[in-house]
This record gives C-alpha cells, structure tokens and sequence, in this order.
C-alpha cells in the first residue's frame, strides 16, 4: 500500500508540473547556438538567449514583449530592449520546430 501510494503522489506531481508550463508558448526557454554556449553565465558576452513569455535576456540584452501575434506555429512581437544602456524598438518573428527556436526566419538555436 505505501508504494501505491508514493507511486501515486509522484504521479500527481509530475501532471502538476506539466500542467503549469502546459499554458507557456513554445518559445519559453533557455537557447543557445551549441550545447557549449548553453553552459555560459548570463554575464557572459557569449551567453545563452533566456526567453520568457513577455520578453528574453542575453548578456547586456533586455528585451520585452508587446503585441505578440501567433498564426499557425509563428509569434510576431514588437520588441522595446535595452542594449548595453541603448534603448531600440523593433520587431521580431519566433518559431519552434522540435528543440530548434527560429529568430526572424533565418536564426536558429538549440534549446538548452
């Protein structure tokens, strides 16, 4: 009886946790260019791209999110980010294609 129920409890918990990313976009995670700049700090100059819902850090990049559209399995934002202290609006297009993240069409990374 204690390892059905111990069984049970981590099964629960598994279907919690994938119930509560089950409603983040696919782009939500940590990208990198190779398994090697996956390991990078974020003070590092060569550092992983940290993407969140609402926008994405890298080194001395910080980016939000506004106005984000999804046509089929695309996401155009408009972006307003600080780099190195230089405010700069712009626009971005993000899709994921198994454990590949595709920036504005042509750049891609490697989900950590």
């Amino acid at each position: 009886m204690r390892i059905f129920t111990l069984v049970t409890l981590a099964g629960a918990a598994v279907l919690s946790m994938s119930a509560a990313y089950a409603g983040e976009p696919a782009y939500v995670g940590t990208w990198g260019n190779d398994a090697t700049q996956c390991t990078k700090p974020q003070e590092s100059q060569n550092a992983p791209m940290v993407v969140t819902a609402n926008g994405y850090e890298q080194h001395e990049a910080h980016c939000t999110f506004s106005s984000i559209e999804k046509s089929g399995e695309i996401w155009t934002m408009k972006t307003t980010c600080s780099v190195e202290g230089d405010e700069q609006t712009g626009q971005m297009t993000l899709s994921v294609t198994g454990k590949t993240l595709t920036i504005d069409g042509t750049s891609k990374r490697q989900r950590c």
